[in-house]
């Protein structure tokens, strides 16, 4: 009976042991969760955000203040300046993560100091990486602990974009690489298949933007990245 009795607490221990440990891992999960996520970028991004203002917050996010501009992006500042805007709005609204998408319209030359750089020349990337890497400064350096950066998916074959979108990418990626805060998540290879080829059945008939099933693939994994902190 001694045995039997001692064989109980010790099952009754380690049931309770094991309780204790999930709660812990639970506490662990919730405390990683940031309380206010900040969402910005063009109309990728805001096409996302109504589905991932829900799932952050169903996630325990409390926050979710957001600025998207349609038409806006990296190379005509002059229409609106992504660098100086996410500066204001780190310190309006002091998010502890950002989720930011951009590019669909920065396909096109930029002017700068009295000159005209076209798209993929030598002076085009070098002033177009130094405005990523200021809008990735300016939320890191204003509050914002990490950064949830996403690349632009593949495009429709034919589309305009579908040859931009590769330089872009490598863009954004090589500059949230140098950026330990900074998560760069792989749009392209979410929407292309085993083969990297276009998958329409995600997309929009205009074959830049997404259809529900694609907002859904898109936030999932973007939830799931804020939900881990990484």
């Amino acid at each position: 009976m001694r045995s039997i009795s001692r064989l109980g607490c010790a099952a009754g221990c380690a049931a309770l042991l094991l309780a204790l440990v999930a709660m812990v891992a639970t506490d662990r999960a919730a405390a990683a969760v940031p309380r206010k996520v900040w969402i910005g970028g063009d109309s990728l991004a805001y096409q996302i955000r109504p589905t991932l203002d829900t799932k952050l917050r169903a996630a325990g996010v409390a926050s979710v203040p957001w600025l998207c501009k349609s038409s806006s992006g990296m190379v005509v500042s002059s229409f609106f300046n992504w660098p100086n805007t996410a500066r204001t709005q780190m310190k309006k609204h002091r998010p502890r993560a950002t989720v930011f998408m951009i590019g669909t319209n920065d396909h096109q030359p930029i002017t700068a100091n009295g000159r005209v750089y076209q798209y993929g020349s030598s002076g085009w990337k070098t002033i177009y990486r130094k405005r990523v890497a200021a809008v990735m400064k300016s939320m890191l350096s204003n509050g914002a602990q990490r950064v949830y950066w996403i690349g632009l998916p593949i495009m429709a074959p034919g589309s305009d974009l579908a040859k931009p979108v590769v330089l872009l990418n490598k863009i954004y990626r090589s500059e949230a690489n140098k950026r330990p805060a900074v998560t760069y998540i792989d749009a392209w290879k979410l929407f292309s298949d085993s083969s990297g080829r276009y998958v329409a059945k995600w997309r929009a008939s205009d074959g830049i933007h997404f259809n529900m099933q694609g907002v859904n693939r898109l936030v999932s994994v973007v939830v799931k990245k804020v939900r881990a902190g990484r």
